[in-house]
């Protein structure tokens, strides 16, 4: 049998700009924000994996051989099995393990397939004679970089729905001026015309004409 496993690479980064965003707006860590006790480095599974750790010490007293722990922390016997068995099913959405900022992750791909009785290395003495070609390769010399931005500041937004109102309702920012005039300025200023007109009239000129 002959398998090809290919490899396919992937990075993903965070622009600076979103440092002083809050980490669950931003859906990330940066390295320097989420230290982990048993890791150096930080990220989603570490996170996970001694989130869980530290869930079962605290919940059993233990924890089982293959799980992080101190030289000091008791390790599960058989008598704890179930207790652990229960906490490590505990979903992991209560740790807040968010993606790191910057990660590497990798695409795998794989194919199988019989070899030929030529291509076979067979030996007499094997009763049943076998044997397993396994090629490993990444796809590309090159990878795919992501990165993490911000899609558009608050005057972009209020730039993009002003350019949508004005295509389709042809509304501008003379028009939104021109409301709150006609709303509020206006008719203040035809109050105090018509005010200023009263003022002017003198009614002890005011004259009535008799018949003669």
């Amino acid at each position: 049998m002959i398998s090809t496993i290919s490899i396919k690479p992937f990075v993903l980064t965070t622009a600076e700009e979103l440092i002083p965003w809050d980490p669950h707006i931003r859906h990330c860590y940066f390295q320097n924000e989420r230290k982990l006790k048993f890791f150096k480095v930080y990220t989603k599974n570490n996170c996970i994996l001694e989130c869980r750790s530290v869930h079962i010490l605290s919940q059993c007293g233990c924890v089982p051989f293959y799980y992080l722990r101190t030289k000091n922390t008791p390790v599960c016997g058989p008598a704890k099995m179930s207790c652990w068995v229960t906490a490590s099913q505990t979903s992991s959405d209560s740790c807040d393990c968010l993606p790191g900022c910057t990660e590497f992750f990798f695409k795998m791909s794989s194919m199988n397939a019989q070899l030929t009785e030529s291509a076979q290395n067979k030996n007499k003495n094997d009763p049943e004679p076998s044997s397993l070609v396994l090629s490993v390769y990444y796809q590309s010399k090159n990878f795919i970089g992501h990165n993490r931005i911000m899609t558009f500041t608050f005057g972009q937004f209020m730039g993009n729905v002003g350019g949508i109102m004005g295509l389709c309702l042809g509304f501008s920012f003379l028009s939104l001026v021109e409301i709150i005039y006609f709303l509020t300025l206006r008719p203040l200023v035809n109050f105090c015309n018509a005010k200023r007109k009263l003022k002017k009239v003198d009614p002890t000129r005011v004259l009535e004409e008799e018949p003669i």
